[in-house]
């Protein structure tokens, strides 16, 4: 690695990056470029020292800065030989917030090593005592690693000494532009790339069409121009802009940019992950990265990142929201399934109701035509048997056979008792009183016999209809008294 660059390692889960741009607010044309991140786990004190050690004796870092981040924001910028900046102005900036993993008590937290203390800590000693402890404890890690940190200076100088004397010396002429969904921001700080210094989204593929495409394109020129613009002759003299992402893709922008712009644009892949992940060993490490960013261009001194407006965690909330949605559908589509069968249960219940009452209206008139024919059936039987008695003189056993059989239905004659030289009851039953009554008027007119008498009569109701019970004594004429009934 040359001099002048900057080595950045992350020895927790804090943002070195944000914190390194925090640092270069002083120089509004100021750039981080060419910042190495490596990620190492500092869970005890000894694998801390042999890490950096490792790291110390790589050539590729023996003159760069050095920034570390420790667990709870643990920021240390060393920064080193870097010209054409004097020595004595070059500075290290010490920033941390103690973590239960460090020896110190968990309420002394958010301490500025400095001049003076921070305004929220007091002034006792013993809590001064403790910082002082807690730096020299880091001092003793990383003199025992390889490293000097001789010289503290508050962090608003150390920002300041950072942006007017180690930015400038720093030349680029890669510039790496993400365009969509490449994450190429995301991907280079985390596996160990390189870090960017513009934190401005410039494009995604949500801004593909239209006039949204035309505003940009524009916001990428204009960022571009604006590094052009910083003052880097390296910049001016030879840049080779890289696109990625899915709107590299898009008909006509390498060429629009490159007509624009007046350098040479090319298109870039999916940057593999497998390609960037670093090992535990700093030069395995630097040498995966080296071979990753060989396939964009052949030996890069410095690169510049825009990085686009998509995260890995808004790929997630995409799909969580995709799953929800599709499970709110097919929750819907069974609900309408169900509402559905029940509206076809409901309609063919009512469906039902409605015949039913239907027949109980239709059966209704029906049974009670029946009736009335059975009793005008009746009635004729009757007339019909009257004239017949007129027309033949049979004698009265005989004619009480006959009506026994003639008269049902509807009257049925359910007893006939025959008392010599008394007369004969008749018991049965019919429809209503008005056919005992046309039966009462025909048995008064047989020959022989005297005026019948109607012993009772009693209405009842049966599974059909309402019926009677009768019965009739018909006595023997005092004529015909001394001979047998059935003569």
């Amino acid at each position: 690695m040359r001099p002048g660059r900057v080595l950045g390692i992350d020895i927790g889960s804090t943002s070195l990056k944000a914190a390194l741009l925090e640092r270069g607010k002083g120089n509004s044309r100021a750039r981080l470029s060419a910042v190495r991140v490596f990620s190492i786990s500092g869970e005890d004190r000894e694998s801390l020292i042999g890490k950096l050690r490792e790291l110390r004796r790589d050539p590729h870092f023996a003159a760069a800065s050095l920034s570390f981040s420790l667990p709870r924001r643990f920021l240390l910028l060393k920064s080193l030989s870097l010209p054409p900046a004097p020595p004595e102005k070059i500075r290290a900036l010490v920033e941390m917030e103690v973590s239960t993993a460090l020896p110190l008590p968990r309420d002394r937290m958010t301490w500025d090593f400095g001049l003076r203390p921070g305004p929220e800590e007091g002034k006792t000693a013993d809590l001064w005592a403790a910082k002082t402890e807690t730096l020299d404890v880091f001092r003793e890690i990383f003199e025992q690693s390889g490293w000097d940190l001789s010289d503290v200076v508050p962090s608003p100088v150390a920002a300041q000494h950072f942006a007017e004397f180690c930015l400038p010396a720093m030349a680029c002429d890669l510039l790496l532009v993400d365009m969509g969904r490449l994450h190429l921001e995301s991907a280079l700080v985390r596996e160990g790339a390189l870090v960017a210094s513009r934190t401005a989204p410039c494009g995604s593929l949500r801004l593909s069409q239209g006039t949204a495409r035309e505003k940009w394109l524009s916001t990428i020129l204009h960022e571009i121009r604006d590094i052009q613009g910083s003052g880097h002759e390296a910049v001016k003299r030879k840049t080779t802009l890289l696109l990625g992402g899915g709107g590299a893709k898009l008909p006509g922008v390498l060429s629009s940019l490159e007509q624009e712009l007046a350098i040479v644009v090319k298109g870039v892949g999916h940057l593999d992950s497998s390609r960037l992940l670093l090992t535990e060993d700093a030069e395995a490490a630097y040498l995966a990265v080296g071979a990753a960013l060989a396939t964009l261009q052949d030996s890069p001194k410095a690169v510049h990142l825009i990085p686009g407006d998509w995260r890995e965690k808004d790929r997630t909330k995409a799909a969580e929201r995709t799953f929800l949605l599709a499970a709110k559908g097919a929750l819907f589509a069974l609900a309408m399934v169900g509402l559905w069968f029940l509206a076809g249960i409901l309609a063919r219940t009512d469906t039902l109701r409605k015949l039913e009452e239907a027949e109980v209206r239709i059966h209704t008139p029906v049974r009670r035509l029946e009736q009335k024919e059975r009793e005008v059936a009746g009635y004729r039987s009757a007339q019909r048997f009257l004239a017949g008695l007129e027309k033949r003189k049979q004698r009265p056993l005989e004619l009480l056979r006959e009506l026994s059989i003639r008269i049902s239905p509807p009257i049925t004659i359910q007893r006939l008792s025959l008392e010599k030289e008394k007369g004969f009851s008749l018991s049965g039953r019919a429809p209503s009183q008005k056919e005992v009554a046309l039966l009462l008027g025909s048995l008064r007119n047989l020959p022989g016999y005297g005026e019948a008498q109607l012993n009772f009569v009693r209405s009842i109701t049966t599974e059909d209809f309402p019926v009677v019970d009768f019965s009739i004594w018909l006595p023997v004429s005092k004529k015909t008294k001394g001979r047998s009934i059935g003569e």
